[in-house]
C-alpha cells in the first residue's frame, strides 16, 4: 500500500523531500511491526500496542529524539488515516494513541512590527542585491519559498499606484497582494525591466540560473546579507507566523480575510492561528512602538 500512499500524497502537492522522508519511515515502521508479530500483518491486523512498541524502541534502543518520535507518529496517523480512507482498515485508532514526549514550546521571536520599521533600510541598502529585496518584500506578505520561486513578471500587475502580485499558490488557492509604498513599487518594476532584459519572465532569478531553483540553491546567502542589515535572523515560516499574529492583533483581520490573504483555508487558518497565538503570546506591540 506504500506506493498508492505516495500517490495519495502527491495528489495533495506533498514535496517530494518530505513524501521520501514519510516512505522511509513507514518501511522501518512496518518492518519492527512483522520482526514483532513474527509474520507479515495485514493493515487491519495492525494494533494501536504496535505503534507504542515501536515509538518505545526508537527512543530506548535507538535514543532517536523526542521530536523526532512526534514527527514519526504523525507520519503513522497520516498513513492510517489514507488506509481508512481507502477501507483498508475498519477504523482510524491512530487518533486516540498517545505517545508522552517531552518538546519544548516555541516561542516566537520576530516583532512583525519591528520588522515592517526596517524595511526601507533594507529596500536602500545598495549592498543587498534586488533578489533579497524582492524575497524580502514578498516573504513580508507570508508567501512561501515554493510560491515566491515560481513568480513571474505574469503575476505582477503595475496599476499606477499599486503593484498587485496575483498567483495560484502551491495549495491551489488563489493570492492576491498590494504593495503600495513607491520604494516596495520601485523594486517591482525594476524586477520587470530586468526579466524584459534577460528575455525570461521568472521574478526572482539570475542571469545564468533562469529556471525556478535560483531562490533555493542561493537562500542561505540572500539570508546571510539580509541578517547583516537587520541584525536578525529572517526565515519564512518565522515572518509567516508573526506576519498572521500581526494581522489578527493589530489589524482585527477576521479569519475569512487571513485565508484570503495567506491562501489557505478558513480551517487551516483557524488552526494556525491558535499556534501563533500561544506561541506569541509575549508579544507586546505597543511596548515596541513606544
Amino acid at each position: 500500500m506504500l506506493k498508492e500512499y505516495a500517490e495519495y500524497r502527491r495528489s495533495n502537492n506533498i514535496k517530494e523531500q518530505t513524501l521520501k522522508y514519510e516512505i522511509e519511515q513507514l518501511h522501518i515502521f512496518l518492518a519492527f511491526v512483522t520482526n514483532f508479530a513474527g509474520r507479515k500483518l495485514e493493515p487491519f491486523e495492525i494494533k494501536p500496542l504496535h505503534v507504542k512498541k515501536y515509538l518505545d524502541h526508537e527512543k530506548e534502543i535507538k535514543q532517536v529524539t523526542d521530536t523526532t518520535i512526534k514527527r514519526k507518529l504523525s507520519t503513522i496517523r497520516q498513513y492510517f488515516n489514507f488506509l481508512w480512507e481507502m477501507g483498508k482498515v475498519p477504523n482510524d485508532f491512530m487518533p486516540k494513541v498517545k505517545y508522552e514526549y517531552n518538546i519544548p514550546e516555541k516561542t516566537g521571536s520576530t516583532n512583525y512590527q519591528e520588522l515592517l520599521a526596517k524595511k526601507k533600510q533594507i529596500l536602500s541598502n545598495s549592498k543587498l542585491l534586488l533578489n533579497d529585496k524582492l524575497y524580502f518584500l514578498l516573504t513580508l506578505k507570508g508567501i512561501k519559498l515554493q510560491d515566491i520561486e515560481r513568480l513571474t513578471t505574469e503575476n505582477v500587475v503595475d496599476a499606477g499606484n499599486k503593484i498587485v502580485v496575483r498567483f495560484e499558490n502551491n495549495q491551489g488557492y488563489f493570492v492576491k497582494c498590494n504593495f503600495y509604498d513607491e520604494s516596495d513599487i520601485a523594486i517591482f518594476i525594476q524586477a520587470i525591466e530586468r526579466a524584459t532584459f534577460r528575455d525570461h519572465s521568472l521574478l526572482v532569478a539570475s542571469t545564468n540560473r533562469k529556471e525556478a531553483n535560483y531562490l533555493r540553491h542561493n537562500l542561505k546567502e540572500i539570508n546571510d546579507r539580509l541578517y547583516k542589515v537587520i541584525n536578525a535572523h529572517f526565515r519564512g515560516e518565522e515572518i509567516r507566523s508573526s506576519y498572521i499574529h500581526f494581522l489578527y492583533k493589530v489589524e482585527r483581520k477576521s479569519l475569512e480575510e487571513m485565508a484570503e490573504m495567506l491562501g489557505t483555508s478558513v480551517t487551516s487558518i483557524t488552526n494556525t492561528l491558535k499556534v501563533v497565538l500561544e506561541r506569541y503570546k509575549h508579544m507586546d506591540y505597543n511596548k515596541a512602538t513606544n
